[in-house]
């Protein structure tokens, strides 16, 4: 496996982590000065440093999706020249009172060493995100 195929591979594997709640997973891709953003104005944004306090955020995000019953799926995996882009989708099933969901977004990685430097989690949509999960 090449250095560009390893940064696409830990991209993945760190999205697929945070839609399954494993925490554990992605702090093995984290050392203590890796950074974690998640964008947006919602309760869950933020600047995490370090594998306990992205470690939290994972577990945080990942009940607000299972309270409504909504699933992360990843898209697809784009390198670029520093950056790995992983798109992916959140759907959630209609529920009493509420609509079906599905939005976008995209993780956005910088990778050296299979090691997790920097990660920006982006939504399409941040205020749909915020009313129809938050």
């Amino acid at each position: 496996m090449n250095a560009l195929q390893s940064q696409v591979e830990v991209a993945r594997r760190s999205l697929e982590a945070l839609a399954g709640a494993d925490a554990a997973t992605l702090s093995g891709y984290l050392d203590d000065a890796s950074v974690f953003r998640f964008r947006g104005d919602v309760p869950l944004a933020g600047e995490h440093k370090g594998p306990e306090h992205v470690g939290r955020f994972v577990r945080d995000f990942a009940a607000l999706l299972s309270s409504r019953g909504a699933r992360l799926e990843v898209a697809h995996v784009v390198p670029g020249p520093e950056h790995v882009y992983a798109r992916f989708r959140v759907t959630a099933p209609a529920s009493p009172g509420r609509a079906p969901v599905e939005l976008g977004g995209c993780l956005m990685t910088r990778v050296r060493e299979g090691h997790i430097l920097e990660s920006s989690l982006l939504l399409d949509d941040a205020y749909a995100f915020q009313r129809d999960l938050g």
